[in-house]
């Protein structure tokens, strides 16, 4: 029909206008909604740790941490380069891979103690140290005190140019904020930037591989330590802003040449797959134990089995001098070791991915065409229920894509969609409902009883549809009122009908009776319909007994007021008939249709005045329980066989 045709695309339009609303709402508070995806996310960081814990770990990958307890044996004001040369030797020593200090040598010591650390990074070969690009005011104003040894000089060395095939948006600094003192920056394996940015919400998730410095790059501080321990020279990298990169030909350690691919944003960015707390996720030496064993060969020698080979990062991590931020794993967390987890994401490969716009595009897509289905083909009851599975749904393929496939997906975009959907459609549901419910009662409290127009009401009972059912039905008509109308004003012969009708449907009402129409002066109402009654037949002829009985009432006082000295006859059936709302948009009318309903119209014709005559399927179902006496066979018009009919005993 045309109410649900128009009902099904106020849905369609309500669940795209909820999409779209939800889109719109992303662009114009984009700083609310995504920091609240970011925090998704990193909820999901936790829970995967919790279920799975630590993530992949490269096992040659350490740290050497200065803690708390480290100052226990090396007192602060005692400290000197020397010491940190002792442990650089001691690392070389140990045969490590490379050693990488997160920590910025800018200041000078003495003379002697910073020959001590240049001539063990000059022996090492294999020490990278920090540097920290300036953005903005910074141009033009490094921290390092000015020597002879010329900065922009000594980056015109470090910087790398890179192959970029697809530019972007790259972060560009302006100027060195700070670098090693003179003397030490020529003598590491190389040098890379430390800098790193939180998201707006403060939470570090992401960080740059390189920054944009002249006219190269300056690769992160584990970058660049990475890079050269799969001996992929800055030649051999190709950028692809806003994709990947390319490292071509990648040698890991006792397996063959191959690309490593690593996802980045626009800038440069790389999504950091923390592989757990600081505490859970890689090996940790103290920097005083290895300054204990530097000058003992025999204790050197029974570690370098466990650090042959390895990467190590070197950090500050002592109260007072930590750098600490948010992650997505723990809060309060080292910064130190988001350079640690940017080598060990690479080296591992467990590289997390975003979904690009189309991808995510695609995903809203087919949720909003997978609520549409549901709400056109289930209807709105059942539509809270399956929206909140579709949702459930959701998540679970949204957990799936992060746990086993590292694919990060908006969720709270989606989730916002499905939830106005549901708003909107439930908040047009119950305002349809009402206007259906007050549409049906208006259009049908003249048929039905109100106890019988609730329970349709609170049913939701179809009265559009058409179905056979075993009904009993029973025709009214006055006796001699047409003569007497034609005597009688307009008004005398209203006022009369409507006061004699209003009784009589109360009467039916009171049975639970269905009227079907007045017909003139005729009455005819049905029973058994809309909703199943196990004595239908037997309210029938309680009706038509207290029918008789209030019109003798309403003869003795209208006689006294000079009026119709009414008298009616009933007629009563019992059969099959198709029963339903039938007619036009226009005009519907609740009606039954059937031989059995002509039947019943027939015996009223036939019924003696003031009496009842019912048929032999009416007799069958009240016998023993109302007075009926047999009136024989009788013909009636439009029937080939004579019926046997009973008339009611009145009292």
């Amino acid at each position: 029909m045309n109410t649900n045709k128009n009902k099904h695309i106020r849905i369609l339009i309500l669940i795209l206008g909820s999409f779209i609303g939800s889109h719109l709402l992303f662009i114009m508070f984009s700083g609310v909604f995504d920091t609240l995806d970011l925090r998704v996310r990193d909820y999901a960081f936790q829970v995967r740790y919790q279920l799975f814990g630590r993530g992949k770990v490269y096992n040659h990958l350490v740290h050497v941490d200065i803690n708390d307890s480290t100052f226990q044996v090396i007192k602060p004001h005692e400290w000197d380069y020397s010491i940190d040369a002792r442990v650089v030797n001691a690392l070389t020593e140990l045969n490590v891979g490379a050693i990488a200090y997160d920590m910025l040598f800018s200041d000078p010591s003495e003379a002697e103690e910073n020959q001590d650390l240049i001539d063990a990074v000059s022996g090492s070969k294999r020490v990278y140290f920090p540097m920290v690009l300036g953005f903005g005011d910074n141009r033009g104003r490094p921290v390092s005190p000015q020597t002879a040894y010329n900065e922009e000089e000594f980056m015109k060395d470090q910087v790398w140019k890179l192959k970029v095939s697809r530019g972007g948006k790259p972060l560009s600094a302006s100027g060195i904020k700070i670098l090693p003192f003179p003397e030490l920056r020529g003598h590491g394996a190389g040098i890379g930037h430390i800098n790193a940015y939180p998201d707006r919400d403060g939470v570090y998730r992401r960080l740059p591989l390189f920054i944009r410095y002249n006219d190269g790059y300056v690769p992160s501080l584990t970058f660049r330590m990475v890079c050269d321990y799969v001996q992929v020279a800055a030649s051999n990298i190709e950028v692809f802003f806003g994709q990947h990169i390319i490292l071509h030909d990648a040698k890991m350690p006792y397996q063959k040449k191959e690309d490593i691919i690593i996802p980045i944003d626009e800038q440069g960015n790389m999504i950091v797959n923390f592989a757990g707390p600081w505490g859970d996720s890689f090996d940790h030496f103290n920097y005083a134990e290895l300054l204990n064993v530097s000058d003992d060969n025999e204790r050197l020698g029974r570690i370098r089995d466990v650090m042959d080979g390895d990467l190590v990062l070197v950090a500050n991590v002592s109260t007072g001098f930590m750098d600490i931020g948010n992650s997505p794993i723990e809060t309060l967390y080292p910064l130190c070791g988001i350079h640690t987890n940017v080598a060990n994401t690479i080296l591992t490969k467990d590289f997390l991915y975003e979904l690009s716009i189309w991808k995510q595009i695609a995903i809203d897509t087919s949720l909003m065409a997978l609520i549409i289905f549901v709400a056109l083909r289930f209807g709105t009851l059942n539509f809270s229920f399956i929206i909140i599975l579709v949702l459930m749904a959701f998540l679970a393929f949204a957990s799936y894509l992060f746990f086993y496939h590292n694919i990060l997906t908006n969720i709270v975009r989606p989730y916002i969609g499905l939830q106005l959907s549901l708003i909107m459609v439930n908040i047009y549901s119950y305002i349809y409902e009402r206007q259906e419910k007050a549409l049906i009662r208006h259009r049908f409290e003249c048929y039905f009883a109100p106890s019988t127009l609730n329970k349709i009401l609170r049913s939701r009972k179809r009265l559009e549809m058409s179905e056979k059912k075993v009904l009993t039905i029973l025709f009214s008509d006055i006796s001699s009122f047409t003569l007497w109308s034609e005597t009688q004003t307009p008004e005398e012969v209203r006022s009369t009908l409507n006061e004699y009708f209003e009784e009589m449907s109360k009467i039916v009402f009171k049975y639970e009776g269905t009227i079907d129409k007045y017909i003139g002066d005729g009455l005819m109402a049905f029973y058994g319909d809309p909703f199943k009654m196990e004595d239908q037949t037997l309210c029938a002829v309680k009706t038509a007994i207290e029918m008789q009985q209030k019109t003798r009432e309403l003869k003795r006082r209208w006689q006294s007021q000079g009026r119709l000295p009414i008298k009616i006859r009933i007629g009563i059936n019992r059969g099959e008939v198709v029963v339903g709302n039938m007619g036009s948009e226009r005009r519907m009318d609740y009606t039954v249709i059937g031989s059995a309903v002509n039947i019943a119209q027939r015996l009223e014709a036939k019924a003696p005045v003031e009496g009842i005559l019912i048929s032999e399927a009416v007799q069958r179902e009240v016998k023993g329980l109302v007075n009926t006496k047999f009136n024989g066979k009788v013909a009636l018009k439009g029937i080939e066989e004579e019926l046997d009919v009973y008339e009611v005993k009145l009292v």
